[in-house]
């Protein structure tokens, strides 16, 4: 359940320094036991009727609550196996990550209505936006960068994306559109699932990909925390 590398090195004097260091893709073996076939058969269609596979690890918090992490996997084999003295199907299964463990945090900001508004007896040419900017301040304690899925609402005009760390800006997105009320922008930076696109107040999708400048950097993450000597 935890992860390994492959890792080669060049020999300079006494001292060996690393020169390629590989996530090793992991596997996790195990037995699945059921009472019968029919729950045999039924663990077989749920895998394969799923768009995606991943293990749920739950930790208990000294408080209330408790935090999730989750690895991404498939399912690599599963044998049938054989009805043991206590009647029971054990069946042995060889799952593959496709992930480290992760958390998934989740940021909405809204708008409500308040006591004591500003208010205009008079009407004059402006839209109202939910938002103009939003800092978001995160800290990833994490072992990698870490990404990020954003949803942006309309009206907006040229929204962009920017990450700051320490104060010094490192990385910055800008779209050169503009979201009508209803409308949505969606960009993820996931490794396995890049995309970006404009979706409309009538759910049709635009791909935004063509539209990207391939001199910069078009998805980036969240930068991990500093080494430690």
């Amino acid at each position: 359940m935890g992860y390994s590398y492959n890792t080669e090195y060049s020999q300079i004097g006494e001292n060996f320094i690393q020169n390629i260091g590989k996530l090793a893709q992991g596997q996790i073996s195990g037995e699945l036991v059921f009472k019968n076939y029919d729950n045999y058969r039924n663990f077989i269609n749920f895998v394969e009727g799923a768009n995606s596979l991943k293990f749920v690890y739950i930790i208990p918090l000294i408080e209330n609550g408790t935090t999730e992490y989750f690895k991404d996997i498939d399912t690599a084999s599963v044998e049938k196996g054989q009805k043991g003295l206590n009647g029971l199907l054990i069946c042995p299964v060889i799952f593959t990550t496709k992930s480290l463990w992760y958390e998934q945090k989740e940021v909405v900001y809204n708008i409500t209505t308040q006591e004591d508004e500003v208010r205009w007896n008079f009407r004059f040419n402006s839209r109202f936006v939910s938002y103009n900017n939003r800092k978001i301040i995160f800290q990833n304690q994490g072992h990698t960068n870490a990404p990020f899925l954003v949803e942006m609402n309309g009206y907006l005009l040229n929204p962009s994306i920017l990450i700051e760390v320490n104060g010094e800006e490192v990385y910055e997105l800008t779209f050169n559109l503009t979201l009508q009320a209803g409308e949505k922008l969606f960009y993820c930076t996931r490794d396995t699932d890049l995309f970006v696109y404009k979706q409309s107040s009538d759910g049709t999708i635009t791909n935004l990909f063509d539209s990207l400048d391939l001199n910069k950097i078009n998805f980036f993450k969240i930068p991990k925390r500093n080494k430690r000597n």
